[in-house]
């Protein structure tokens, strides 16, 4: 349990997804879909909460295998339907829209696309030099979780133990600000 608390203090947020970012490439639609490197900081940058050898092999077998794999299932894909707008859109928009990928391809892409994407965000909310925690967060934090911090770290600890298997723990805002913590299995 204490690695968990470590880890989230260590990871919250310390970089973000932006329009700029290397990572806005899964927000538009792209023949091929590249594997990103680590952003700005190197494999063995994040011990002692993750050792070089353990990120290594996220990043380059099952992130790249993700990756590798997304890719072919779009191509096969878009070769037998290419009129198939969906096929054509962003890796994104696909995910928001498994329901309508056709059953020969939903699997391979909720498994691997999905992957791709939680790997990025995984990847993108690390640095080996966390920061505080913005002021404006922790007002959010104690107006959603009335024990404030305490209550928070729990929370986000139970939720983290209670996943089976793989999967992600994120901390979420709605169009309204209001966070809360979610789940997401496997991929």
């Amino acid at each position: 349990m204490e690695f968990i608390r470590i880890f989230f203090l260590f990871s919250f947020f310390t970089l973000t997804l932006s329009q700029s970012s290397i990572y806005d490439e899964m927000f538009h639609p792209a023949d091929e879909y590249s594997f990103p490197q680590l952003p700005g900081y190197d494999y063995h940058e994040l011990g002692p909460y993750i050792d070089q050898r353990t990120l290594t092999v996220h990043h380059k077998k099952h992130h790249q295998g993700y990756t590798v794999k997304m890719n072919q299932a779009l191509k096969d894909w878009r070769k037998q339907e290419p009129q198939n707008d969906l096929a054509r859109s962003s890796i994104i928009n696909i995910l928001q829209n498994l329901e309508r990928v056709p059953d020969k391809w939903r699997t391979t892409l909720q498994n691997n696309a999905g992957g791709y994407v939680n790997h990025i965000y995984y990847w993108v909310t690390m640095c080996p030099k966390p920061g505080d925690i913005p002021k404006a967060l922790l007002k959010k934090i104690e107006a959603s979780f009335p024990a404030g911090m305490s209550e928070f770290k729990n929370s986000f600890t139970t939720a983290s133990l209670s996943l089976f298997g793989s999967g992600y723990v994120w901390l979420v805002t709605d169009d309204e600000g209001s966070i809360s913590i979610i789940s997401t299995k496997n991929q």
